[in-house]
């Protein structure tokens, strides 16, 4: 498992950035905060999340250690990819998304692309109790 990797950006290519760590570059799936920030050149340090699947293993880095385990909590709802969660990462912040679920708001979930009512409910029933378990 990776955890995390700092290195060089090299290239930003359309919703992932590609970093340099050793030599190597990892193309990494990146919310579009961090993809407005990244520059070629920049030095960067990502906590990562390794999704492995039958057919393909792809990387998803975060600045913060809080985006990360939202992240990982979004994942841990049943019927939500690493895509939909980054979806839904993107169209709420981190905090708007903790109050949506605390408050049990489906409707400010269901403004990302691809979340329709019935899996925001989804996320909200089965994140509400794990919500206080997140730190900053």
């Amino acid at each position: 498992m990776i955890g995390s990797l700092s290195g060089t950006v090299r290239a930003v290519v359309r919703d992932t950035l590609i970093l340099e760590v050793g030599g190597v570059g990892y193309r990494i799936g990146v919310p579009i905060g961090t993809l407005t920030t990244a520059a070629e050149g920049k030095d960067l340090f990502l906590w990562t999340h390794l999704a492995v699947r039958e057919n393909s293993q792809d990387l998803y880095g975060f600045e913060t250690r809080e985006e990360l385990a939202w992240f990982e909590l979004l994942l841990s709802v049943s019927g939500i990819g690493p895509k939909s969660a980054l979806n839904i990462m993107n169209a709420v912040d981190i905090k708007s998304l903790e109050g949506a679920v605390a408050r049990s708001d489906a409707g400010a979930l269901s403004k990302s692309f691809g979340i329709g009512k019935k899996t925001a409910e989804k996320i909200v029933l089965e994140l509400r109790e794990k919500v206080a378990t997140v730190s900053t």
